[in-house]
Formats: structure tokens, C-alpha cells, sequence
């Protein structure tokens, strides 16, 4: 018998211009949540965090720090966003986050972008053009 996941769930956004916007931080939850539903996981909305945080460099956001510090107690097994770039729009941290949850056998689930080995090399290294292309000859086949 499997154990079901634990989720967590991490939305932001730049500036208050997004709020009520579909890329904005409550339709990224809203999202994230229905994205759990389908898949099973269990989410603890003490877990759901959202920051609006323009300009701040992932270290210094406390939603974020929240759940690293979360996931290194073991708390939940699976973090959820709706695109890599809500982690971090920087290769380097993002690899660095990913290092992070990895560490701490955590997984990251995706709503919106594929996410499997390949398409996280290449994001990480920096040919997101080619995981976009990798994306829509998905939708064509």
C-alpha cells in the first residue's frame, strides 16, 4: 500500500499589478491546489505559501525560506509550483533550490511546464527555448 504525498505549495508574483491577474498569486494556488487534487497529494495549508516579492533575491523570502526550513524537517514530500521561474528566474538559484529539496528527498511538481530529467538539465544550463520547443511538439503529437 502507497503512502500518499504530502504537498506543499509555494505562489509569487513580482508585483501587486498581478493580483486577480491569471498569473497572479492566488490563481497560482488556486492552481497548485487543483493540480494536488488530481494527483492525490495531501496538502497542509499551513504549507501554502504566497509572496508577492519584486526584487528580492530567493534567499530573503520568507514563504520560501519557510518551506526549505519545512522540508528539512520532513514535513512534506512533494513542493508544488506552476512554473520553475516562481522559484527563481535565475539558473543558478533555482539549481540551487532544486539541490536544496533533493537534499531533503523532496520533489518538485510543475503545473505548468514539463519537468523530467531532461527538461531540468536544460532549463538549468540554460536552453529554456529548447524545453519550450520540447513543450509544444508534446501538444502536437
Amino acid at each position: 500500500m502507497s503512502q500518499e504525498k504530502r504537498a506543499a505549495i509555494y505562489a509569487r508574483t513580482a508585483t501587486l499589478k498581478l493580483i486577480g491577474d491569471p498569473r497572479g498569486i492566488q490563481s497560482q494556488a488556486e492552481a497548485c491546489i487543483r493540480y494536488c487534487e488530481q494527483h492525490g497529494y495531501i496538502v497542509n495549508p499551513a504549507l501554502i505559501k504566497q509572496e508577492i516579492t519584486g526584487g528580492i533575491g530567493y534567499k530573503d523570502r520568507e514563504g520560501l525560506t519557510a518551506l526549505l526550513e519545512a522540508a528539512k524537517h520532513g514535513e512534506f514530500d512533494i513542493l508544488v509550483v506552476t512554473g520553475f521561474d516562481r522559484l527563481s528566474r535565475r539558473h543558478e538559484y533555482l539549481a540551487e533550490i532544486i539541490h536544496k529539496l533533493e537534499a531533503c528527498d523532496v520533489s518538485l511538481a510543475c503545473v505548468d511546464q514539463i519537468l523530467d530529467g531532461i527538461a531540468v538539465k536544460l532549463f538549468l544550463t540554460g536552453r529554456a527555448d529548447e524545453i519550450i520547443r520540447m513543450q509544444h511538439k508534446s501538444r502536437l503529437n
